[in-house]
């Protein structure tokens, strides 16, 4: 797996089912990464299972991970890097630096129902603002990783479809396409930890599009 595969949602989950456990020579020191999300629905757990994943899956490739509340590395700071969780880049972290990878990381629930999509002025903590914030992302590659209910399948696709397929139109007109990988990990599922994730991008209409596990 080369860097630059990362920068392709099949290349980036491949990449980011390895950092889920530590590999041999590696000398991070967490062990196996935990809590499992599936057991512990605890939104500060989960943020710092996710943050320890992006940093090891950075450092296998000699990138820097800058996270929203990092303190795991002495020469980081605490903020957020364009006003998401995660920022991947490589390089000497000066602002001259396009970002690599962008990662929304959301633990809060979908608050539109089937054929009525939420706006702006009902939610902030939600999947809908969330998935919005990553639409907005330029950077190669942008990650968005949210638990909808098992229950709600039908509905996290519509809701995305939804939000996405508005985007498209204007991406399609400025000669653009989508990059983003969605990272589902349905609650009430029964996975392995390296299984927990399942993975989907975006295609050019706005759909979610299964991809290989």
């Amino acid at each position: 797996m080369t860097t630059q595969d990362l920068f392709e949602p099949q290349g980036f989950y491949k990449e980011f089912k390895v950092a889920w456990k530590p590999q041999e020579g590696d000398q991070d020191g967490w062990g196996d990464l935990t809590p499992h999300p599936k057991e512990d629905d605890d939104g500060p757990n989960l943020t710092k299972t996710i943050e320890q994943a992006m940093i090891r899956l950075a450092r296998r490739h000699d990138l820097y991970c800058q996270n929203i509340e990092q303190k795991i590395r002495k020469e980081s700071v605490e903020q957020e890097w364009m006003n998401v969780d995660h920022v991947i880049i490589g390089g000497d972290r000066t602002y001259r630096r396009f970002p690599l990878i962008a990662v929304e990381h959301e633990t809060g629930f979908i608050a539109s129902k089937l054929g009525r999509l939420v706006d702006g002025k009902q939610t902030t903590a939600s999947f809908e603002w969330a998935l919005w914030k990553v639409l907005t992302m330029r950077a190669r590659l942008s990650v968005f990783i949210a638990y909808p209910e098992e229950s709600q399948r039908d509905l996290a696709k519509w809701v995305v479809g939804e939000i996405a397929g508005g985007w498209c139109e204007t991406y399609a007109s400025l000669g653009w396409k989508p990059n983003t990988l969605l990272l589902m990990g349905w609650k009430n599922q029964k996975d392995s930890a390296s299984d927990l994730y399942e993975p989907f991008r975006i295609d050019d209409k706005g759909r979610m599009v299964e991809l290989d596990r």
